[in-house]
């Protein structure tokens, strides 16, 4: 296998592959997290029958505060809740939307940088742009033609396409739900009540404070929401 880095730049690639990985499952690991989510029982929302927003939910036998929903498979009400992603185990709720967006971005990051060691490869071993769909890299393995190394480097190639484009829809669905301070749930429905009327001011409050900077440096800045009270859009006016 020819090498594709020069050994100059081979520092560098170290440290930036480093810094994706440790990005990565910095913030899988947060988004895990699913305990953080869950509305609590408290005391003081015994009966928010007369509190706007605040409903029955008829499984947990208890008020939900607002914007929480119902996840069958946590099994609790989840605060905000966003959607429910498998590959966290669990749901993307208040405490845990920034680093879902932000392991989305990492991961878009990280599968481009295979795009382009796998340009660098092919330009290498002079390959042809054909053999690098999966059945003819297949077929071509088969033969004998071309090391089962180019195979495995194909189906890698592949799978990195496919995952791109999977983070690259969810980064760009989450950033424009953001930009309204809704939820998937409140955006498929059409509710905009939370809308704070500015860009800036809903993509605080969506991904919480300093989030032009938290992308990089990953430290803990609390929500303007503990997730039970909420400011709407008559109180903002």
């Amino acid at each position: 296998m020819p090498s594709i880095i020069l050994d100059s730049e081979l520092l560098y690639w170290r440290l930036f592959s480093s810094l994706i990985v440790f990005q990565t499952f910095y913030n899988w690991f947060q988004c895990c997290r699913k305990y953080v989510n869950k509305a609590l029982k408290r005391e003081e929302d015994a009966d928010k029958s007369e509190n706007v927003g605040w409903r029955l939910c008829h499984i947990c036998q208890y008020y939900a505060p607002p914007r929480s929903f119902h996840c069958k498979i946590c099994k609790a009400c989840i605060l905000r809740q966003d959607h429910h992603c498998f590959f966290a185990a669990g749901c993307i709720g208040q405490f845990t939307t920034f680093y879902f967006v932000t392991l989305c971005l990492w991961l878009m990051i990280g599968q481009l940088v295979v795009l382009y060691c796998t340009f660098l490869y092919v330009k290498a071993e002079a390959l042809s742009w054909f053999s690098l769909f999966p059945p003819t890299s297949l077929w071509v393995s088969l033969t004998g033609s071309q090391p089962w190394f180019n195979f495995l480097f194909v189906v890698m190639a592949t799978c990195a396409v496919l995952n791109l484009a999977i983070c690259t829809f969810y980064l760009l669905m989450s950033t424009y739900a953001a930009t309204d301070n809704v939820t998937f749930h409140e955006g498929s429905k059409g509710i905009k009540t939370f809308n704070r009327g500015s860009v800036v001011a809903n993509v605080r409050a969506a991904w919480g404070c300093y989030y032009w900077i938290r992308w990089l440096l990953p430290f803990y800045a609390a929500p303007d929401s503990n997730g039970y009270d909420w400011k709407v859009r008559r109180h903002l006016d």
